[in-house]
């Protein structure tokens, strides 16, 4: 039986490329809408490289009372000009970027659209960029899957929506490590493995080096060359016996 592999996470805002990394690394990725949206996590943030270093870019969102939310249930708070600022920013450190041109309608355009849901700004971005990328994995949202949500045993729930797409490996990163649960993915007869994520290092617009920027950096400096420079980068996963 050919390998199958699995990736799972929650949604992101300009993500960075350890996104794409993943994605390059598995056949299909499940986007974690229906989990509890969690604050100050990178569903609602991100950062771009300045000419003073590095700067967030914050979506406000709606949390008031809403504490057990999803991120497909959470609601951009358009009462602030954050669109605006986030168009202003972008622009002002990265007009002059040698690729900047060729991305720039798009984001334009995109600050000028009335997002209501958090989710669906972050997936027309992510969309985006992994289009240019031409990133062909396809991206799953979990609420579309019939597995259902189970508080006992989260790595039972994920190894299920694997199965379900016909997995059997699971690529995920190391930061689970104290969740993930590796006899229960051996039960359903998924190999689990550690996400490996080695950063590209590459020449900025604004000089020295900052890792862990928004892959908008990356487009902004190198355009249709950005996937060469991921992939020359990208390692194959570890074992997990191995970490």
């Amino acid at each position: 039986m050919k390998n199958l592999k699995v990736f799972t996470r929650q949604p992101a805002y300009l993500p960075g490329l350890v996104f794409f990394d993943q994605l390059l690394q598995v056949d299909k990725y499940i986007i974690y809408d229906n989990v509890q949206y969690e604050r100050r996590h990178w569903g609602n943030r991100n950062k771009i490289r300045t000419y003073q270093g590095e700067q967030w870019l914050t979506v406000p969102v709606i949390q008031k009372n809403k504490r057990s939310q999803t991120y497909a249930e959470t609601l951009i708070d358009n009462n602030t000009h954050w669109a605006k600022d986030h168009w202003k920013a972008i622009y002002l450190n990265y007009a002059k970027a040698p690729f900047f041109k060729d991305y720039a309608p798009f984001f334009e355009d995109l600050y000028s659209q009335p997002f209501a849901h958090l989710l669906d700004l972050d997936l027309k971005i992510i969309e985006f960029i992994k289009q240019q990328l031409d990133i062909k994995t396809p991206l799953i949202l979990a609420s579309s899957l019939k597995t259902k949500k189970n508080d006992e045993n989260k790595t039972d729930r994920l190894a299920q929506m694997v199965k379900e797409l016909g997995g059997n490996m699971y690529i995920t990163s190391k930061g689970t490590k104290n969740y993930i649960d590796a006899k229960c993915m051996e039960s359903y007869g998924i190999e689990l493995l550690w996400h490996e994520f080695s950063h590209p290092i590459y020449q900025q617009f604004h000089g020295e080096f900052i890792p862990y920027m928004s892959a908008i950096d990356l487009l902004f400096n190198y355009g249709g060359r950005s996937i060469d420079i991921i992939r020359e980068n990208t390692k194959d996963p570890l074992k997990f016996d191995q970490y």
